[in-house]
């Protein structure tokens, strides 16, 4: 792996795991909503700083190419994160028909 690419690399993952972290902080996100993106951005800086065990995991796995796993991972991490987000969607959205019909309930005693 190039020089500049690997610290590139490191310097793309630290930003995202601090700025996740300030994120969490400041309280614009949750910790629970934060898990991925923090995982992801200590996978990236653990995969920047030992490229070949990358290869060898690609190779372990059954890819024959390392850009084909990392498409196949990437995939994968957006299907986690849609499923999350529609489990959220669904739970707020619960959350929202229950305090309509608790307000037209005391609509309705006035």
């Amino acid at each position: 792996m190039n020089i500049y690419l690997k610290i590139l690399l490191i310097i793309a993952s630290l930003f995202l795991l601090f700025s996740t972290l300030y994120l969490v902080r400041k309280e614009k996100i949750s910790f629970k909503y934060s898990l991925i993106w923090l995982f992801s951005s200590l996978v990236i800086l653990v995969l920047s700083i030992f490229p070949d065990f990358f290869g060898k995991v690609t190779n372990l796995v059954g890819f024959q190419l390392s850009s084909n796993f990392i498409i196949a991972m990437f995939l994968f991490v957006l299907l986690i994160m849609t499923r999350q987000l529609t489990k959220i969607v669904s739970d707020q959205n619960k959350k929202i028909n229950s305090l309509i019909q608790e307000v037209s309930l005391l609509k309705k005693k006035k």
